[in-house]
């Protein structure tokens, strides 16, 4: 709608984030602002208004679509950009309204494109020709070595003096470097059984949140107050959905701020990618699509027990698993596949490794092993693309197949290793 457009394209690029997804919209921003930068042009962000949501969905973390990028705008720019935004969110909400409306009562489903608007999709994630035996255009992409060289973002001041407020009052409480937790589990989204494999249970983390206090190092657990409740005291150890901070600001700020990221395969994890934290993955159920990008990040897989073969601990093993496990909606529909989650010992080991890491201002180049690991999972890598894009047409929407080419050409592959911290090896 507005990209194509010359005298417009030459200077700025537009674009809507997925509104109601916390991750999904942190990604699309991350990849519009190294698409943005590689062709030097104005990032612009359009907001949701907020009355779109009496149409059935709710805004993800609005301080997420206001976030500074240091781009400077004269008064003419500002208001093409607020007369832009407005013709948006005005047509987004009338083929919203009859989008809802036919699916409600006629059982017509129309695109998602009636329901969000994609402006800019197409443009961060451009679509070639897709050849099951050359995937060169896309690993020629500039946005590739773009991506971990950006300027992160920084949250804007505006408007949220109470915020920053609260933001610098918890940071006297704090009085140390701090990090930000988040483990995923089944209170938010109520999926304990349908989606399982992506959760984890916060009392393993315990052990490796010790070993941090003791460092001198203040842990913040970042997340909804649906979560489970951590068997763990300790001035150092803050909750912040239990204290009296929490806002969406605030989530954001302390992501800004952390001096790294531990998580999970989950929304805040594009969050700390956006502000370019080092991040170390814990409890990940998939290797390819969706593993540590820059290279300085780390990951650690779940073990995988499939019936009639027993449990898959070696990267070597796991990588090198038929397509049927590595893709992952077959993989985690299918009975015979049991994740295991990492263990009090796999997670405290794993921290120490990252947190030694961190002290060397990750400076020092990876191990002999850890470079043994990415060789392996590359060739792995290169040949689940292949597979991916032989589909047939029921393969997903081209935009989808360019994201997962992407989003995959763009990790290191630096994965730890699950059968070294094995029974207190």
């Amino acid at each position: 709608m507005v990209n194509p457009f010359k005298c417009i394209l030459n200077k700025y690029f537009f674009v809507t984030p997925l509104f109601y997804s916390y991750g999904n919209a942190a990604e699309e921003i991350l990849w519009a602002h190294a698409r943005a930068r590689l062709l030097k042009r104005k990032l612009v962000i359009i907001a949701p208004a907020p009355y779109t949501q009496v149409l059935g969905y709710t805004i993800c973390n609005s301080e997420l679509f206001n976030l500074d990028f240091g781009y400077k705008f004269n008064f003419f720019e500002l208001l093409f950009k607020y007369l832009v935004s407005f013709i948006v969110n005005l047509i987004f909400f009338f083929k919203r309204l009859i989008a809802v409306n036919l699916r409600k009562y006629l059982k017509v489903t129309l695109h998602e494109r009636f329901f969000f608007p994609q402006i800019g999709r197409y443009w961060f994630w451009p679509a070639h020709h897709i050849d099951t035996n050359n995937l060169r255009k896309y690993q020629e992409d500039l946005i590739l070595k773009s991506l971990i060289s950006i300027n992160p973002p920084t949250v804007s001041a505006k408007n949220n003096d109470k915020e920053l407020a609260d933001f610098k009052e918890l940071m006297i409480q704090v009085d140390s470097k701090y990090v930000c937790l988040h483990v995923r589990d089944s209170g938010y989204f109520n999926d304990s059984i349908k989606r399982s494999y992506r959760n984890a249970d916060i009392n393993n983390y315990i052990p490796a949140i010790q070993m941090l206090i003791e460092q001198g190092i203040t842990v913040i657990r970042i997340g909804s107050n649906s979560m489970q409740k951590c068997n763990f005291t300790n001035d150092k150890y803050i909750e912040l959905y239990d204290s009296n901070f929490q806002s969406e600001t605030l989530d954001l700020l302390l992501i800004q701020h952390c001096e790294f990221y531990i998580g999970m395969q989950s929304g805040p994890y594009d969050v700390a990618l956006l502000f370019q934290k080092p991040i170390l993955l814990l409890n990940m159920y998939a290797c390819f699509f969706w593993g540590p990008i820059k290279q300085y990040d780390r990951g650690l897989l779940k073990s995988l027990v499939i019936k009639n073969e027993g449990e898959i601990n070696s990267l070597k093993d796991r990588f090198n698993l038929t397509d049927r496990f590595n893709d992952i909606e077959m993989k985690l529909s299918n009975d015979e596949v049991t994740f295991i989650e990492n263990s009090e010992f796999e997670i405290l080991e794993a921290s120490k490794l990252f947190y030694n890491e961190y002290l060397l201002g990750f400076r020092e180049k990876p191990n002999k092993n850890m470079l043994l690991n990415r060789d392996l999972y590359k060739s792995s890598s290169n040949k689940i693309l292949e597979i991916f894009l032989s589909f047939d047409d029921s393969r997903p929407h081209e935009n989808e197949i360019n994201r997962v080419i992407y989003r995959e050409l763009s990790s290191t592959g630096f994965f730890y290793c699950n059968s070294s911290f094995k029974n207190g090896k």
